[in-house]
């Protein structure tokens, strides 16, 4: 098995023990739905900012902004590596907290929902910085 697969089959098992972790442990938060929503925005916008802030950091700690790969190790020199492994562990743990409220209580947990979508803004959050970074270099 060469490296890169390897890399993937350990990052996909901490994935589904992340997983395995949202449907056994779930956090019983009580909540409305319209905090729910609003924790959702500010997970989402937290998700793009923090993007934002490593690729400003980048620009003075001569870090490596690339298109990262499930494949690709994680390095603190290219760290869009570590944000996406971060945003499949939020994503991961959102589907388990939601899987687990279903089959241990018979309703959605809305936690899951706040994970979930805190995990699109990492990944909206890494987009924008491919763009920004691809349109600086041209």
């Amino acid at each position: 098995m060469n490296k890169g697969k390897r890399i993937a089959t350990i990052k996909t098992v901490v994935a589904l023990g992340v997983m395995l972790l949202g449907i056994l442990f779930q956090i019983n938060i009580v909540w409305s739905f319209k905090i729910t929503i609003s924790m959702s925005i500010i997970s989402f916008l937290i998700g793009i900012l923090l993007t934002s802030f490593i690729n400003y950091n980048s620009l003075y700690n001569h870090l490596i902004i690339t298109n990262p790969m499930w494949t690709d190790t994680l390095n603190v020199r290219n760290p869009l590596t570590i944000i996406q492994f971060v945003a499949f562990l939020l994503f991961s743990y959102g589907t388990g907290s939601l899987i687990g409220g279903l089959f241990q209580s018979h309703k959605m947990n809305l936690i899951g929902i706040v994970f979930i979508i805190g995990g699109i803004g990492v990944l909206l959050g890494m987009y924008l910085t491919l763009r920004c970074e691809k349109n600086k270099n041209k």
